[in-house]
C-alpha cells in the first residue's frame, strides 16, 4: 500500500532521563497491535533494531499521549535474518502505552522513536471509531473454531506460522451491506502480503463446516478479479453466518506478520470512494500532486492547477506573459496563438454529457475541443463514440478519470481512430518485462497529430464483463501544457550531528515536454544547518535496454535535484525534530513560476559523542 503524505506538528513526549545523542537512524521492524479506538488506552509492542538509548517518542498531534514502557533486548537465534550484518545488530522489544482522546481524528497517526542516535523511521498508528479487539488466544485456524466478530469491529492479529489461516465468523441480515478492509502497514518484514476471502459454511456428510468461497455475483458491490482482496464490500441476500479467511498470499508466517481487519456496515447510497477507509491520514498538510492516477479529480480547477505549475512565454513578436484567471502564468508556447489558446483553457472549457445511442462511429457526438466528456460504461460491452477535429501539428493530451468505480472494476480504454477507422493511438502502454510483453492502461496519453482532419474517440472497458450506471468516467481533451508534474523527496527524515552533511534527493517529472529548469529550496532549517547545491554522477544502466512502444506518450522525463544539508561544527543539538519545508519553482527563460510545496520532513540535530 502506498502511504499518504502526513503532516507532523511539533508535539512529542520524552522520559525524564535524557541521553546524549549520536547520529544514525534506527529501524522499527514490526508493530503489534496496529491501532485502537478513540477514547481508549491500549498498549502496542514494537520490535526494533539498533535503537538503544531510547528516551521518548514524537507524535503528530496533541490528542494522543504515549508513554515508553519496557525496553527489552531480544536474544538472537530465533527467526533467521538473511543479511549477516543485520543479524549482528541489536534487537529490542519496546512497549508503548497509548492514550487516545475521544476527539482524536480517525485514520493514520505518525510516531517516531527518539534515541541517542536520532529519530527512528516512521511508525503508523491507526485510530478507529469502531470498537477494537485483539486476536483470540484460542486457536481459530479452522472454520469450526472461527473467532466471532460483530460489525462494526476492528481486530488486530498475526499470521505467525507457515500455512496459517485465520478464520472469523459473523452474522449478516438480508439486504445488509458490509465493508471489509485488511491492512498491514507496519508489518513489512519479509514482504508480508495478507489477503482475505469471503466464504460461507455449508453442511457436508463428512464435515459440518466445509468453507465455500462466495462466487462473484451481484452481491459484490466492487467485485475484484478474484474474491480474495484487501478491500471489498458485499450485499448479503440471505440471513446466515459467514466466514472471513485471512492468510499470506504465499502461505508464509512470522511473528512480525501483524494485520488489522475492519468490518463495518455501509450505506448503499454512499459511493465506494467516499466510504470511510483505513487508508486515510489523520493529519495532512497539502495533498500530494498526483497526475497519473485514474482517481484524480479532473475539473476546470484541475486545468488551473496544471497551469500554476508552469510559466507561459510566447516565442513570437517578443516574449510576453498571458494571464490565467487572476495570476500571470508562463509556459514555453510555440507561438503567440498557442499562448492565447492556453490562456483561454480554463475559461472556454466545455462540458459534454454523453448521449445514447453512440455505439457506432457514425452515431458519435461531435466535440468542440478542448472539452470535458462525462459519461458511463452503462453495461458490459458498452462502447461510446465521439467525433472531434484536429489541426496538423496539434499537440493534444487525453486525460481519463474514473469517477466512482476504480480499476480493476472499471478499466477505461480509449482509442483514437482516423477517418478510415484505423487506430491512431490508445492509452495501452506496451513494454518488455523479463523477455515477455506487458500491457498497462494509462490515465494520461499525449500525442502530436501529423495530419489534420476528423477523428473518432472510442471509450470502453478493457473487459466486456464490466459495466454499470456507476462506471462513470471523465475524459479531458486539451492542448498539451509543458509543466512540472509529480515531485517527490526520497528521504523521509534527516538526522545530523555537528560537522556532518547528508543529501536530500528530489525527483521531478517533466510533463508534456517541459524544457525549463526546476529550482529547489529548503525552509525552516534550525540554527547551524545550511543547504548547498550538489552534483551527482548518474548511475550506470545495467543490462540490455528493454523494448518499449511509444514511451514518450505515457512516461514523462524526470529531473533529479540533489542538495546537501550540513550542520556546522558548533550547531546546537535539539531534542525535538524540526519540520523543514521543501519547495520547488519552475523556471523558463529566466522567468520563475509560482512556488510549489513539495514535502515537509523532520530534521534532528544530535549531539556528537566521542
Amino acid at each position: 500500500m502506498q502511504q499518504p503524505k502526513k503532516y507532523f506538528p511539533t508535539c512529542f513526549a520524552f522520559l525524564l532521563i535524557l541521553f546524549p545523542l549520536a547520529p544514525l537512524k534506527g529501524q522499527v521492524i514490526s508493530t503489534f497491535q496496529l491501532g485502537g479506538q478513540q477514547g481508549t488506552t491500549f498498549e502496542i509492542e514494537l520490535r526494533t533494531r539498533d535503537l538503544d538509548g531510547l528516551y521518548g517518542t514524537w507524535i503528530d498531534c496533541d490528542d494522543l499521549k504515549i508513554e515508553v514502557g519496557k525496553v527489552e533486548r531480544l536474544e538472537t537465534g530465533g527467526e533467521k535474518e538473511l543479511n549477516p550484518k543485520v543479524a549482528k545488530q541489536l534487537n529490542q522489544r519496546v512497549t508503548l502505552t497509548v492514550q487516545v482522546k475521544p476527539s482524536a481524528r480517525t485514520g493514520y497517526h505518525l510516531i517516531r522513536l527518539l534515541t541517542r542516535k536520532g529519530m527512528s523511521d516512521a511508525v503508523w498508528l491507526r485510530i478507529n471509531s469502531e470498537p477494537a479487539v485483539t486476536e483470540s488466544k484460542a486457536a481459530h485456524n479452522t472454520p469450526r473454531n472461527a473467532q466471532v466478530l460483530k460489525a462494526p469491529e476492528v481486530v488486530s492479529a498475526k499470521i505467525e506460522t507457515e500455512g496459517e489461516v485465520d478464520y472469523y465468523s459473523f452474522d449478516a441480515q438480508p439486504g445488509q451491506q458490509l465493508l471489509f478492509e485488511l491492512d498491514s502497514v507496519n508489518a513489512s518484514a519479509g514482504g508480508f502480503d495478507p489477503i482475505l476471502a469471503l466464504v460461507e459454511s455449508v453442511s457436508d456428510w463428512f464435515d459440518d463446516a466445509v468453507p465455500k468461497q462466495l462466487s462473484l455475483g451481484k452481491g459484490f458491490q466492487d467485485p475484484p478479479r478474484k474474491v480474495t482482496r484487501r478491500r471489498l464490500s458485499y450485499k448479503f441476500a440471505q440471513e446466515g453466518r459467514y466466514l472471513l479467511a485471512i492468510r499470506d498470499s504465499l502461505g508464509r508466517g512470522k511473528s512480525d506478520y501483524s494485520y488489522q481487519l475492519r468490518i463495518v456496515p455501509i450505506s448503499e447510497s454512499v459511493p465506494m470512494k467516499e466510504r470511510p477507509s483505513l487508508e486515510t491520514a489523520a493529519h495532512t498538510s497539502e495533498a500530494p500532486w498526483l497526475e497519473r492516477t485514474f482517481a484524480r479529480n479532473i475539473s476546470k480547477e484541475w486545468l488551473n492547477e496544471v497551469l500554476s505549475r508552469t510559466v507561459v512565454v510566447a516565442k513570437k513578436e517578443g516574449n510576453r506573459s498571458v494571464s490565467f484567471g487572476e495570476k500571470d502564468t508562463k509556459v514555453a508556447a510555440n507561438s503567440e496563438n498557442e499562448a492565447d489558446g492556453l490562456a483561454s483553457l480554463s475559461v472556454d472549457l466545455a462540458s459534454v454529457q454523453e448521449k445514447e445511442p453512440n455505439e457506432n462511429p457514425s452515431d458519435g457526438q461531435e466535440l468542440a475541443t478542448p472539452c470535458m466528456i462525462e459519461g458511463a460504461i452503462g453495461h458490459p460491452g458498452d462502447v461510446d463514440y465521439f467525433k472531434f477535429k484536429a489541426k496538423p501539428g496539434a499537440r493534444i493530451a487525453f486525460e481519463i478519470q474514473t469517477v466512482e468505480t476504480q480499476p480493476p472494476l472499471l478499466n477505461p480504454e480509449i482509442e483514437v481512430l482516423d477517418g478510415n477507422q484505423q487506430e491512431v493511438l490508445t492509452n495501452i502502454y506496451k513494454f518488455e518485462v523479463q523477455d515477455a510483453w506487458a500491457r498497462s492502461l494509462q490515465p494520461k496519453t499525449t500525442y502530436t497529430f501529423e495530419r489534420g482532419g476528423e477523428y473518432y474517440l472510442q471509450i470502453r472497458d478493457l473487459s466486456t464483463r464490466h459495466g454499470s450506471p456507476n462506471s462513470k468516467y471523465r475524459v479531458l481533451i486539451r492542448p498539451q501544457v509543458p509543466h512540472v508534474g509529480e515531485i517527490a523527496v526520497k528521504e523521509d527524515c534527516i538526522n545530523l550531528s555537528p560537522g556532518e552533511a547528508k543529501k536530500l534527493t528530489v525527483t521531478a517529472a517533466e510533463e508534456e515536454g517541459f524544457g525549463g529548469q526546476i529550482a529547489v529550496a529548503v525552509e525552516g532549517l534550525p540554527r547551524g544547518v545550511q543547504v548547498f547545491p550538489a552534483a551527482e554522477a548518474e548511475p550506470a544502466q545495467g543490462g540490455s535496454p528493454r523494448e518499449r512502444i511509444h514511451p514518450e506518450r505515457f512516461i514523462p522525463k524526470t529531473q533529479t535535484i540533489t542538495i546537501v544539508l550540513r550542520a556546522s561544527e558548533d550547531a546546537p543539538a535539539i531534542l525535538m525534530p524540526r519540520m523543514i519545508k521543501v519547495k520547488a519553482w519552475p523556471i523558463i527563460e529566466g522567468k520563475s513560476g509560482v512556488p510549489i510545496s513539495v514535502s515537509e520532513i523532520p530534521l534532528l540535530v544530535v549531539q556528537r559523542t566521542n
